[in-house]
């Protein structure tokens, strides 16, 4: 809570963009009571100034963002950028590799042209709230 705290209650909080899988959203996970008060925050989330939540839906059929997860840690000047992945079996952060950064970074975009927009997946997960209900 403290973090949450940290990164989107000050005014100066970083810039966060999240891609989900609709698959993540549809999966069951939990009692029907977890499950909607994770969406509820999901949707809180997706409010808050600074924070840019999209889905790729299912029609956008299968696309190379679906091989792995990975985040991008942007920070201010030249070469200071981070790519993480976080795998069951390891973790790794790459900081040298500019081409492989910008692969990445290649990557996340075309994920945002193919997912809802924020308003769409915002209206989407409103959706899915309201069938749980």
């Amino acid at each position: 809570m403290e973090r949450q705290e940290l990164l989107f209650d000050r005014s100066s909080g970083p810039l966060l963009f999240f891609i989900f899988d609709e698959a993540v959203i549809h999966r069951l996970v939990g009692e029907k009571n977890l499950r909607l008060a994770q969406l509820t925050k999901l949707i809180e989330m997706a409010t808050k100034p600074g924070v840019t939540i999209e889905i790729p839906p299912f029609s956008a059929g299968i696309h190379r963002g679906l091989i792995e997860d990975f985040s991008i840690l942007e920070f201010e000047g030249d070469d200071s950028d981070v790519l993480y992945f976080e795998g069951a079996r390891m973790t790794s952060f790459t900081r040298d590799e500019t081409e492989e950064i910008t692969l990445y970074r290649e990557l996340f975009e075309e994920m945002r042209t193919l997912s809802l927009g924020p308003e769409g997946t915002r209206d989407f997960l409103i959706d899915v709230v309201d069938k749980i209900r």
